[in-house]
């Protein structure tokens, strides 16, 4: 067992269900340094609803109603598991 995967046991562990403006914005705020955090939705992303129709008519891009959950994932050490809890 490698050092990190020692110490990862180690902490306290706390699984996050969903992708939503809920779970963004705790994965955002939390010290992932302090607890061993898994994600786990059935999308790797969060979709913006409200401006989804905009984006049919061309008003805006699809990727500017879309954030992705890995890049934040892989600069937090976040596990990321798509499935459907």
């Amino acid at each position: 067992m490698s050092i990190a995967a020692a110490r990862a046991a180690k902490l306290p562990k706390l699984v996050v269900l969903g992708t939503g403006w809920g779970s963004f914005s705790f994965l955002k705020n939390i010290d992932a340094s302090k607890f061993n955090v898994s994600v786990v939705s059935p999308r790797d992303h969060m979709l913006f609803t409200p401006l989804l129709a905009s984006t049919t008519v061309g008003t805006l891009e699809h990727r500017s109603v879309i954030e992705s959950l890995r890049p934040m994932a892989a600069t937090k050490g976040v596990k990321f598991y798509q499935g459907e809890a």
